[in-house]
This record gives structure tokens, C-alpha cells and sequence, in this order.
């Protein structure tokens, strides 16, 4: 499964782990959220979210 996550996680960087749960369950494998977001915290594949724009 760790290998199924991070083939996913790098063909779509921005999707977060609720996201690549979605896509896991739609393809038929059992996997609960919090597990996913070990997986991706373990092997450092969270999505980074922009910082917003401030003017300054």
C-alpha cells in the first residue's frame, strides 16, 4: 500500500491525504484516513500549501 500511496502522491502533488484516500477507496482498497496521513508523514509526501499573498 505504501508504494500505491506514493505513486499517487507524486503524479498529483497538490492532492492531500483525504483526497488520496478517496482515490484508494475508489479503486477498491480498504484504507482509513489517519493511516494514509502516517504513511505520507512518514515518507515526507504531504502537500505544501501556498503561503497567501500579503502586501506589505
Amino acid at each position: 500500500m505504501r508504494d500505491l500511496i506514493k505513486k499517487v502522491a507524486l503524479i498529483n502533488a497538490h492532492y492531500g491525504y483525504r483526497r488520496i484516500a478517496a482515490l484508494l477507496r475508489r479503486e477498491g482498497w480498504q484504507a482509513n484516513d489517519k493511516c494514509i496521513l502516517r504513511i505520507m508523514r512518514e515518507d515526507n509526501l504531504l502537500c505544501l500549501r501556498a503561503k497567501p499573498f500579503v502586501l506589505q
